[in-house]
């Protein structure tokens, strides 16, 4: 499956201006459409009318703590895949971050080449999952079709 990227949106949030920046001029060096947030409540504004392809969140971010965070990711997380990006990571926020969905757990002050990857295999993973449950979705249909079909062809040749 080719990715050919121009087309996918990529959300950040992160209070750090230098880090956000930084993580913002990579992907779109990448060539993702990214939008950067430095502040919670204007990120979730954000996100509550605009589609994205990948979230990425920095887990301490002022005014919140990591389990409201985390709670509050848990209806993106149905819909979009999440990294969580950290210069703080534990196993239990990882563990915690991990059970309600998240995608991946990377550490901050790393090679931001895992990064990148990771955001790539995110955008994989979340659209052959939505292309198996869509050709789901056709396959089952064509079966009821076909059992109309097959119901109005007795039914007329009933009424013959």
């Amino acid at each position: 499956m080719s990715l050919s990227v121009e087309s996918y949106k990529v959300f950040v949030l992160d209070d750090n201006v230098s880090q956000l920046k930084t993580i913002s001029a990579i992907l779109k060096v990448e060539g993702f459409e990214v939008f950067g947030f430095d502040d919670v409540t204007t990120g979730f504004e954000f996100l509550s009318g605009k589609r994205v392809d990948v979230c990425i969140f920095d887990m301490r971010m002022p005014g919140i703590t990591e389990e409201e965070l985390i709670k509050k990711l848990i209806p993106v997380a149905e819909s979009t895949p999440i990294i969580i990006n950290t210069g703080f990571g534990s196993y239990d926020s990882a563990k915690n971050a991990l059970n309600v969905g998240v995608f991946a757990y990377v550490e901050k002050g790393g090679d931001p080449v895992i990064l990148v990857q990771t955001v790539h295999r995110a955008i994989r993973k979340y659209y052959k999952e939505k292309q198996k449950k869509l050709e789901e979705a056709v396959e089952l249909r064509t079966r009821e079709l076909e059992k109309e079909i097959a119901e109005r062809n007795r039914a007329e040749e009933a009424l013959r």
